[in-house]
């Protein structure tokens, strides 16, 4: 698979092709990505505990790096919009959606979940990307 542009699964769709509609399915030796990456969102809404978040981080950067994710923002908002909070955001990427629950899922996080108790309040998603 060459992984380069994607096209939109729009366009597709446009020209009659509804196999490539859902933009999850493959699109292969058409120069486009056949699988689009993942990206791990974490917002913070609350830090109840900075030793916690602390132990956690320590646990979790490692964990999260070993499963091939890569760190793509890690800090606070520098401006938040509908009603968006000015708290701790981290982004993580990852090759794809599968890899990305298994880092969630992996011991070594896990770890780091226990570290983290109830000193956050969070909202965690994982989410595929375009491209």
């Amino acid at each position: 698979m060459h992984r380069g542009k994607r096209k939109p699964a729009a366009l597709d769709c446009a020209q009659g092709d509804v196999s490539l509609c859902a933009p999850s399915i493959a699109i292969e030796n058409k120069g486009y990505d056949a699988m689009p990456k993942a990206y791990w969102v974490t917002c913070y809404r609350e830090i109840k505990d900075p030793n916690k978040l602390a132990a956690y981080a320590k646990l979790a950067g490692p964990a999260v790096e070993k499963m091939g994710g890569r760190y793509i923002v890690r800090g606070t908002a520098a401006i938040t919009f509908e009603h968006g909070q000015k708290e701790r955001i981290v982004i993580s990427e990852f090759d794809s959606l599968e890899q990305a629950k298994a880092a969630h899922d992996c011991p070594g996080y896990q770890e780091a979940l226990r570290a983290l108790g109830d000193g956050a309040v969070r909202d965690v998603r994982l989410v595929e990307g375009l491209s």
